[in-house]
């Protein structure tokens, strides 16, 4: 018996350890390849729980100050079909504030540049309310967040 001790617990170690299943892996690898791979944009943060059909990134034109206004770029990639978007900050003018898009079936990004004024200094955000027309339609929320600098001084 005590020679069979060490060899139940190396087993109980490597089966332990093993990596996850094949499947299980090259899964996670497109869920992560499915947005674009642009250097300048970065990935929005999801807020609605589950698995969103539909990736949402961004990239911003210059540093946004208080009372100018910035050019935001969003792509849209996942499942094709058409979605629409709806955009509000607190604190920010953000125009337009709604944008319907269609997600090609070649399975390119579709992208929408947006602009927004901020109204005060610090940290704000813009909310994006994504809304698929198929299937029942899945409704995802995503957050941008920003880093208002102050006005410059004259």
């Amino acid at each position: 018996m005590r020679a069979l001790l060490p060899f139940l617990i190396l087993l109980a170690v490597t089966a332990c350890s093993r990596e996850p299943d094949a499947a299980v892996a090259a899964e996670k690898k497109v869920a992560a390849s499915a947005a674009p791979a642009d250097d300048n944009s970065v990935a929005a943060v999801a807020q609605s729980p589950g698995k969103p059909s539909v990736a949402l990134r961004f990239a911003l034109e210059g540093r946004p100050t208080v009372g100018g206004a910035s050019q935001l770029r969003l792509d849209v990639s996942g499942a094709p079909g058409p979605l629409s978007l709806s955009l509000q900050g607190e604190g920010l003018a953000v125009e337009p504030g709604s944008v319907a898009m269609t997600i090609p079936e070649d399975g390119t990004a579709a992208s929408q540049s947006i602009s927004f004024r901020p109204q005060a200094a610090g940290i704000a955000e813009i909310l994006v309310k994504v809304q698929t027309m198929a299937d029942g339609g899945q409704e995802m929320l995503y957050a941008i967040p920003l880093l208002i600098e102050g006005a410059a001084a004259k």
